[in-house]
């Protein structure tokens, strides 16, 4: 097995060759509420890069049949019907309904030339049953999709933990890049506290200062998942993986 991690698109878009599949992390944004979605009811999401259009795409699908989630700097869009809080879809009538998704990172993403044809979200819930579902494959690409060109450190620790989990064996050293090892090793370094890393990271902090303590709690839990987002083959939503 190969293992390429990227610490930004734009690094992944110069390399130019796409993997057999690509995980990509984005642990305060797609990667955790995607999946959130999907494990309380959702039929499927779709990712998008504008408020406008998602809410033009809203109006098209049906208003009654689909949820509108997003924030911008971590604050409400007028009429969506929800923030990035993987707790508040616990309140959320979303069974069978579309949820529209606002990302401009996961939309950038997927309309790459260097994009594998299999794109899985990867995030701390369900990152034993990513490893499971990844392992067989000879070629991995790992995505920190961030915050445009600026690096998360909580999706760096993630795409570290996978990293952790597939390398186990002395021969599985062989195939990974330095940034790879690099995500291994911030792992590593945080692997007894994910909660901590949250809560200190930029956007837990901000997260703290609007009392989401429990949104941080949510997404610092390991294996409490086994729903993995994968990427439709038509590219326009994300569904269970099978």
């Amino acid at each position: 097995m190969e293992i390429r991690a990227f610490f930004t698109v734009t690094e992944l878009e110069e390399f130019g060759e796409p993997a057999d599949i690509l995980v990509i992390f984005d642990i305060f944004g797609a990667s955790t509420m995607i999946a959130a979605a999907l494990i309380n009811g959702s039929q499927r999401v779709v990712p998008i890069a504008g408020a406008d259009e998602a809410i033009k795409l809203g109006q098209i699908l049906g208003r009654e049949s689909v949820i509108l989630c997003g924030e911008k700097n971590n604050l409400p869009i007028p009429d969506f019907d929800m923030i990035n809080s993987p707790v508040e879809f616990d309140r959320m009538a979303i069974t069978g309904k579309t949820v529209i998704y606002l990302s401009e990172e996961i939309s950038r993403v997927i309309g790459l030339k260097a994009a594998s044809p299999r794109i899985l979200l990867g995030n701390f819930n369900n990152i034993i049953a990513l490893a499971e579902n990844t392992k067989e494959f000879k070629l991995v690409h790992l995505l920190c999709a961030g915050r445009g060109e600026t690096l998360s450190f909580e999706d760096a620790v993630c795409a570290g933990m996978l990293v952790d989990l597939l390398t186990r064996n002395p021969h599985d050293e062989k195939g990974i890049n330095d940034t790879a090892v690099t995500s291994r090793y911030l792992y590593g370094r945080h692997a007894n506290d994910i909660l901590g890393l949250l809560k200190e990271s930029a956007r837990g902090r901000k997260l703290l200062k609007q009392n989401r303590q429990r949104d941080l709690e949510y997404m610092a839990q390991i294996g409490r998942s086994d729903i993995i987002p994968q990427l439709a083959e038509d590219r326009t939503h994300f569904v269970r993986l099978l």
